[in-house]
């Protein structure tokens, strides 16, 4: 081990081994308790868990290197669009990451449901919002008591309902407002994603051209006997998902 002066001090020589004598002593020591091993056993995780814990470290890793050679190649260059665009790409790759964790726990543990949920809002508008564009969130979480899988359900919708909100509710749109609601009905689950932007298109118009995000919304929903709808309420636009107890 170094020494604060550097030098690395010796290692001690091995002492000699317990006489035979000591040895059951020695060993009803250890029984009693009094000589603990060095690592408390402690059960064996699921291979999924180990999986999870593993992917997680790999991905971190892998994005922390991206981002370092990112500002790496960006302090090189002299002109100021080059570090520009690396700020923007950073942005781009952290909310990224921080939408991979609020959903499905990607690089670290997701938290409280009301937290993913803030994270998750935050960061789709750090992802889509334009340049310029004030767009708040608001996030009010009740009744979270519900299965995982319906919480994962509800979150997966929401990624969707806030890019939808952002990306046409409030296109072109200097200031906005979005607001999530979850609360937690029976065993089942209330989710309420409001804007007041423009508004959805008139009824006609959305027929025969639903989008991949509106798809994804119903077929998430679907899988757990749920049902998602689109309305506008008293100048906000209303995107919501009812999934019942399972």
């Amino acid at each position: 081990m170094p020494t604060p002066s550097g030098i690395v001090s010796p290692m001690p020589l091995p002492r000699p081994g317990p006489a035979a004598a000591d040895l059951p002593r020695r060993s009803a020591h250890r029984v009693a308790g009094r000589t603990p091993p060095a690592w408390p056993p402690r059960p064996a995780p699921a291979e999924e868990q180990l999986s999870l814990r593993q992917l997680r470290h790999q991905t971190a890793n892998t994005w922390q290197r991206i981002l370092c050679d990112l500002w790496t190649l960006a302090d090189d260059a002299t002109a100021p669009e080059a570090r520009a665009l690396a700020e923007a790409l950073e942005r781009r790759i952290q909310s990224t990451m921080a939408i991979s964790d609020a959903l499905f726990g990607l690089t670290q543990n997701p938290g409280r449901m009301r937290d993913r949920l803030e994270r998750l809002g935050r960061h789709v508008l750090r992802a889509l919002a334009a340049p310029g564009q004030e767009i708040t969130l608001e996030v009010v979480a009740e009744g979270e008591e519900s299965s995982p899988a319906l919480h994962l359900a509800a979150l997966r919708v929401a990624q969707e309902m806030l890019a939808n909100a952002i990306r046409h509710g409030l296109h072109a749109r200097l200031r906005g407002h979005l607001r999530v609601e979850l609360c937690g009905i029976s065993g089942g689950l209330r989710l309420r994603v409001r804007d007041d932007g423009w508004g959805p298109p008139e009824p006609e118009r959305i027929a025969g051209q639903r989008g991949e995000g509106m798809a994804l919304m119903h077929d998430l929903a679907a899988l757990h006997q749920g049902r998602v709808w689109l309305t506008r309420e008293e100048g906000w636009t209303v995107a919501g998902l009812d999934l019942p107890p399972p």
